[in-house]
């Protein structure tokens, strides 16, 4: 139904507005749950979105527990952005940030595939120390040797 004074090509253009907004939260936006199951003896990890779930498992024998692996994302050094008509700075480079379960044998398996700048990796791999641990305090990461490569 249009309002009183929209016009039809107004009401058209915020139709697709309203379909690309949704259509853009549901292959963008998902819900990482997490389960540690000690009686089932598994990680299992639940990625939920508007397109679905998808869930892998792994095997809680041999896990030494979760670390935070780190990369850094480099601004391309030939890439120069025109600002008021003047080239601008280089961009300074980015380290961001993605949880880790690590097993004894030195693999390393993400919980999620992308990397963030913020401090949620840090707080879910300490979480997950904690559990491991026996208490729901939260403890440090594992140590991770860094990824040289770039994001």
């Amino acid at each position: 139904m249009l309002r009183a004074g929209m016009s039809l090509p107004a009401a058209v253009l915020a139709g697709i507005a309203a379909l690309l907004l949704v259509g853009c939260f549901g292959v963008f936006v998902k819900r990482q749950v997490i389960t540690l199951d000690r009686a089932a003896g598994q990680v299992t990890v639940e990625q939920r979105g508007l397109l679905g779930t998808t869930r892998k498992s792994f095997a809680l024998q041999g896990l030494r527990g979760a670390s935070v692996q780190a990369t850094l994302m480099k601004d391309d050094p030939h890439r120069r952005d025109r600002v008021n008509g003047r080239l601008a700075k280089r961009r300074p480079d980015v380290r961001v940030f993605r949880p880790v379960l690590v097993w004894q044998c030195g693999r390393s398996e993400p919980l999620i595939e992308v990397y963030s700048n913020g401090p949620g990796a840090g707080i879910v791999a300490a979480a997950i120390n904690g559990w491991m641990e026996g208490d729901t305090a939260p403890r440090r990461p594992v140590t991770l040797p860094e990824s040289s490569a770039g994001a």
